[in-house]
């Protein structure tokens, strides 16, 4: 039997980061703007961790796209 090919899936990687990324930075959006609406101080605080993680993670999913694709090239 031959061993299966190998193949690079780092291109294919790289736009899936960005999109994850884009997209929780997106879902992050809408739950920032929630602070607006917040009538309790400790649910601003809640909700502004909660964004505050979104974001993070969304960041760092896009800077790991841009860490690929330079290396990439």
């Amino acid at each position: 039997m031959s061993e299966p090919e190998q193949t690079d899936h780092t291109a294919r990687d790289i736009e899936t980061f960005f999109i994850i990324g884009g997209f929780t930075i997106a879902i992050g959006l809408p739950v920032a703007l929630g602070v607006l609406w917040e009538p309790q101080f400790h649910a601003r605080v809640v909700t502004l961790v909660a964004a505050a993680a979104l974001f993070i993670i969304g960041g760092g999913m896009v800077w790991r796209g841009f860490q690929l694709r330079k290396r990439l090239k």
